[in-house]
């Protein structure tokens, strides 16, 4: 796919916020290895072709120097993906963007399967989520970070809360709260908030909670003193996943001081018109039109 100007326009597009948060990331995600060898890793090394990249993504990967990083929220209890992210970093420009996809996506996995994106989990874990976000979208996805959402309230309370912005229409649906606007959230109170889904605008408005959730955790990585790091690291440590090995990871921590003040880009797709509500066999899926969305997607991670 050719390099092509950003000329469409929606709201969830460019949502722009300081984020000082990446090398952070990374070094906590580092300690964890160093100190505790608790966090699971597994290698998914596999062939391009396995893992559904084409050799065109690999050119354009090239030349712009970009990796792109699949995030994952799974519910073990669900056996899905609840949230998914694409991290992309250009390593060039000192960059980053985030992507949400939203869960109920109508996709092809192959041998003839269709089925919504979050049961790509299902079906093959992460290594199948890889493949299908790459084969439906044409990314060149070769690591994954996955987070157990079953333990998502223990890392938020290992962080000491999250500041939300609470709405009249979401307040009686989190326990324990009185009035709404701007309040520290514990973890259970987080994760019910990630989760709302009958307010507002449905799946797109807990896609955008669950992107909110995420930036205050980095936001909070950023701000944790030396002396926590070992409470920090035993909340998180038995929830994280991650297919990025240790050598890898010390790479990122050594070259990402020049992420410190950089700015998030943020993009949801389908893209704002580009898709249609469809119930199929009772069940609720989001058709979406692949071309402008495979365009959309391109063009906010490798345009200018």
């Amino acid at each position: 796919m050719g390099k092509s100007k950003r000329t469409f326009n929606n709201k969830s597009k460019k949502t722009k916020i300081i984020l000082g948060t990446f090398a952070m990331l990374f070094i906590v995600i580092f300690i964890l290895y160093k100190n505790t060898n608790k966090m699971q890793y597994k290698d998914i090394k596999l062939p391009d072709s396995e893992l559904g990249i084409n050799e065109e993504m690999v050119t354009k990967e090239d030349e712009r120097n970009i990796t792109n990083i699949l995030l994952l929220g799974v519910d073990n209890e669900e056996d899905a993906s609840d949230s998914i992210m694409v991290l992309s970093i250009n390593k060039d420009k000192s960059s980053l963007k985030l992507t949400s996809i939203m869960r109920d996506s109508y996709i092809f996995f192959g041998d003839d399967k269709v089925n919504k994106l979050n049961y790509a989990y299902h079906y093959g874990g992460p290594e199948l989520s890889v493949k299908t976000i790459n084969e439906n979208y044409d990314l060149d996805i070769r690591d994954y970070v996955k987070v157990d959402f079953n333990g998502l309230d223990n890392i938020i309370d290992g962080l000491g809360g999250i500041e939300m912005d609470i709405t009249s229409e979401e307040l009686p649906i989190i326990n324990g709260l009185k009035k709404g606007g701007k309040q520290t959230l514990n973890g259970a109170q987080a994760v019910i908030y990630s989760r709302i889904r009958k307010v507002g605008n449905n799946d797109y408005g807990r896609t955008d909670r669950q992107r909110k959730v995420m930036q205050e955790i980095l936001r909070k990585l950023n701000s944790v003193p030396v002396t926590q790091y070992r409470k920090l690291i035993s909340s998180l440590s038995e929830y994280v996943e991650t297919s990025i090995s240790t050598t890898e990871l010390v790479g990122m921590a050594s070259k990402s001081s020049g992420f410190k003040n950089s700015r998030m880009e943020e993009l949801r797709i389908p893209l704002d018109g580009t898709h249609k509500d469809e119930y199929i066999n009772n069940l609720f899926y989001l058709k979406w039109n692949k071309e402008k969305n495979v365009q959309g997607i391109h063009d906010f991670i490798y345009g200018e």
